[in-house]
């Protein structure tokens, strides 16, 4: 049975490492990965980065999925393939962990290192799988 989930993709720090993260780009990628459909995605724009269009601080992907393990998985999975080659880790976090937002069901939360250009320390320890 397929059931619907809010998976909130978060940025630390948006803005600030010159790095914005295309939500509707995370969306097509996620429509790739088999078992997940993305039926509607909006993003989340702080004014430091408002003109850059669908691009921002992350945002919210409503994932029509057979389980939250497949759908939060999946996004995480897409939003790696848009980072590809940027200098940023990113960990699948549950309602367990202080990140998961509101009335969301995961976070995907991502981090960025603008000294060294490598992922913040401890980013990226809490990637797990969820129960199905």
């Amino acid at each position: 049975m397929l059931r619907m989930y809010a998976i909130h993709i978060r940025l630390d720090s948006p803005g600030q490492h010159g790095v914005a993260l295309d939500i509707g780009a995370v969306a097509q990628e996620l429509q790739r990965i088999p078992g997940c459909t993305v039926e509607h995605f909006y993003a989340h724009r702080p004014p430091a980065v408002a003109e850059t269009g669908p691009s921002g601080a992350g945002g919210v992907l409503y994932v029509l999925g057979g389980s939250l393990e497949v759908a939060g998985n999946g996004a995480l999975a897409a939003v790696r393939r848009v980072l590809d080659g940027v200098p940023a880790s990113a960990a699948l976090e549950t309602p367990a962990h202080r990140w998961v937002t509101g009335l969301c069901d995961a976070t995907v939360r991502v981090g960025f290192d603008r000294h060294r250009g490598a992922a913040p320390a401890g980013a990226g320890e809490r990637q797990e799988s969820l129960p199905s």
